[in-house]
């Protein structure tokens, strides 16, 4: 299967300024979110201070269920600010690039051996690479 089969159509995203406001935005380009806990001087607001995923979990015991494009629900969710999460799955495909494991490279590479990834999304990571 071609990967451009696999990404979302490219979606244009206008300039947020909060968690919150891109939660929206994806909300109304039809992406589903849901709230994740975020890093608060590097220890997860969880409240496990040894939490092996700090930033990168659910809010949420259902997420999977949970997951919602409704204004209002996602509005509560992030009246304070938190991680954004996105279920991937059904159509929605993420290429996570690591930075520290030689990741642009790996993804240069794939690319000249195939064919340039289609336009998509992409948001930066905290180690330097991304996810596209």
């Amino acid at each position: 299967m071609q990967i451009e089969k696999l990404i979302q159509p490219y979606i244009k995203l206008e300039k947020c300024q909060t968690t919150k406001d891109y939660a929206l935005a994806f909300a109304r380009s039809g992406i589903p979110v849901i709230p994740l806990y975020t890093a608060m001087s590097g220890v997860c607001s969880c409240g496990n201070t040894e939490c092996p995923s700090a930033a990168k979990h659910p809010r949420t015991k259902s997420w999977k269920a949970d997951k919602s494009i409704s204004p209002d629900l996602i509005k509560r969710w992030f009246a304070r600010d938190g991680n954004l999460g996105i279920v991937t799955g059904g159509g929605m495909v993420v290429i996570d690039i690591d930075e520290g494991r030689d990741g642009h490279e790996s993804m240069f590479e794939l690319e000249e051996k195939n064919q340039p990834l289609p336009p998509t999304l992409t948001v930066n990571t905290g180690g330097g690479g991304g996810h596209y």
